[in-house]
């Protein structure tokens, strides 16, 4: 079960996750007309999972995993990304946006804007208590993508980078007519970095549709990435083959210097 962290400021189209009727905030809690009763953790996050769509106790990615991949991106990984989704927001001037899977915000930071609210939801709270520690402007904070704790047609835009999606709750708080981005892994990304390690190396499979939306436009994004050491190694921890590639295989990159391919499959849908 994918899960994601909601904040305090999540207030009136907010609805319970057990009843879908609307939450109003009594102290320390919130509470539904159904009394189902939701206590703020001391953190300041509400928590809105019940115990039966909890994976674990402790879903998504450590401490540990949000610190390794800040190496990664701090060296830009996502730069080509952030700068066509600010070129797609000067066209579409969306008020209200939730980048659904936002991690530790990055793409959030890179596109911050006075003229738009921006929401932030995760499986890994780790990632989040970072995201809302370096972006005091946008909300971040617990929910299942498949039962989204808003209100339905509150967002104008939904951006869903390298996380799932579930196509109907995503749908269904999306305004008639609103945009969803998607950003993929196009055929040849890390390209290179998978030639140092595979003996044939595969591409990755084309972007699908996706039901119920409109594919509008997209963009394959490009760029060159740099890494050795302990940026490499982070890098590596990043991407499945870290986890399905046999020990001997990624022993061959170890100390090694690596300019491999960025390759991003961006695409515009609307509702």
């Amino acid at each position: 079960m994918f899960i994601v962290y909601i904040s305090l400021l999540f207030g009136e189209f907010m609805i319970c996750p057990l009843c879908k009727k609307p939450l109003e905030k009594k102290g320390k809690s919130y509470l539904c007309p159904s009394a189902h009763c939701f206590d703020l953790a001391k953190q300041g996050y509400v928590n809105l999972l019940s115990v039966k769509e909890k994976s674990s106790l402790d879903p998504g990615d450590n401490k540990e995993m949000i610190l390794s991949r800040r190496k990664v991106l701090d060296r830009g990984y996502y730069r080509v990304i952030g700068d066509k989704i600010k070129e797609i927001l000067e066209k579409i001037a969306p008020k209200k946006v939730l980048d659904l899977g936002c991690g530790e915000g990055r793409i959030i930071r890179y596109l911050l804007d006075d003229k738009i609210e921006f929401f932030g939801v995760d499986i890994s709270k780790h990632a989040l208590q970072s995201a809302s520690a370096l972006d005091k402007k946008s909300t971040y904070a617990v929910a299942s993508v498949a039962s989204l704790p808003f209100e339905d047609g509150y967002f104008d835009l939904i951006i869903n980078a390298f996380a799932p999606l579930k196509e109907t709750e995503g749908k269904r708080v999306l305004k008639e007519g609103g945009y969803l981005i998607k950003i993929t892994p196009a055929p040849y990304h890390l390209y290179q970095l998978k030639e140092a390690i595979y003996p044939s190396p595969y591409l990755n499979p084309e972007t699908e549709g996706i039901e119920g939306f409109t594919l509008v436009e997209e963009w394959i994004l490009e760029d060159v990435f740099q890494a050795n050491g302990e940026v490499l190694d982070s890098l590596l921890q990043m991407t499945p083959y870290f986890y399905k590639t046999p020990p001997h295989l990624l022993e061959k990159v170890k100390g090694a210097t690596i300019a491999t391919r960025l390759s991003y499959c961006l695409r515009l849908y609307q509702k």
